[in-house]
């Protein structure tokens, strides 16, 4: 992951968090920063920039987008939201130029119908924000333990 950055380990691990985003990004990185203690946080997709001044990841949520973003040359386009049916036109429209990632609404459900678009990866969010946990405790007694 570090060398698709272009950086070495002292390098990008020497930057501030304002060094790593778009310039265009920087005010409204700090600005969350800032609002970490109200809790009022921007949970949305941020960018980083390579060494090469190359910007990491897209989120787009239309097809028009998708376009633009590839003219920036993103390593990754996320498309956000959208129906399979827009996912596959976006595919078969800049499929292999660069990775495409389906994300937001999907579900263990739907999630096969998402990966037949064609779409390089997908993120299901389902995973950690709609989980039934379980409370399990365990508890030992010590005068029937014994040790081995």
């Amino acid at each position: 992951m570090i060398r698709d950055y272009g950086y070495s380990m002292d390098e990008l691990t020497s930057m501030t968090i304002g060094e790593i985003r778009p310039s265009e990004d920087v005010a409204r990185v700090m600005e969350n920063v800032r609002d970490l203690r109200s809790k009022q946080v921007y949970l949305g997709q941020w960018r980083h920039t390579k060494k090469d001044g190359t910007i990491i990841e897209v989120e787009v949520t239309s097809e028009e987008e998708a376009l633009d973003a590839l003219k920036t040359g993103a390593d990754i386009i996320m498309l956000d939201n959208m129906s399979p049916d827009e996912i596959r036109r976006i595919v078969d429209t800049v499929g292999g130029q660069v990775k495409l990632e389906a994300s937001g609404n999907i579900t263990l459900k739907n999630v096969h119908q998402v990966a037949m678009t064609g779409v390089d990866m997908i993120s299901i969010g389902a995973l950690t924000h709609s989980y039934k946990s379980l409370d399990i405790s365990l508890e030992i007694e010590p005068q029937t333990l014994k040790l081995i």
